[in-house]
Formats: C-alpha cells, structure tokens, sequence
C-alpha cells in the first residue's frame, strides 16, 4: 500500500495515535456557491409548490375537506337471535 492511499480502515480500527500526511482542504469558493445555489433553489421550489397549493389551490382543496368530513353514513347493525339449547329464541333485536 502506498503513502497516497488512505483507506476508512486505517482510520477507524487503528488504534495507535499517529499523524497522518494528510491535509484537509477546505471547499472552493465555486463549490461553495454551487451547493448553496442549489440548496436556495430547492427551497424557493418547495415553499413556491407549498403557497401555490395553499393560496391559488386553497378552495379546492378546502372544498374537497368539508365534502369529506360533512358527510354521515347510517349503518344498521343488525344483531343475531339468541338461542337455547332447544332453538327457542331467548333474546331477539328488533
């Protein structure tokens, strides 16, 4: 293995200390701008989609809620006949 080689083993399962020949360098400018212009882009896109579905769509959608939550169902429960051992109906739901 050569010096210009550095290999995620070597730095975490080795247990001595020692200085590696390695320098950090930190981001350029350009790549800085880069990743912050494509950070800012997503987020302007995320908060456009979310004020266009909130403000232009709002009535719709608002619409579509209180159509979902007004409406009201009767469902018959209708229960079995209770019976003896004999088959005379003990208890009976009418």
């Amino acid at each position: 293995m050569s010096r210009n080689e550095l290999n995620v083993e070597d730095l975490v399962f080795n247990d001595e200390q020692q200085e590696s020949d390695y320098l950090e360098l930190p981001l350029s400018r350009q790549t800085f701008l880069l990743v912050a212009g494509a950070v800012i882009l997503v987020g302007l896109l995320a908060f456009g989609r979310a004020g266009f579905l909130g403000f232009v769509r709002g009535g719709f959608y608002t619409s579509r809620a209180n159509a979902n939550v007004g409406k009201e169902i009767v469902l018959p429960a209708p229960r079995g006949i209770i019976a003896d051992r004999f088959g005379r109906a003990l208890s009976a739901s009418f």
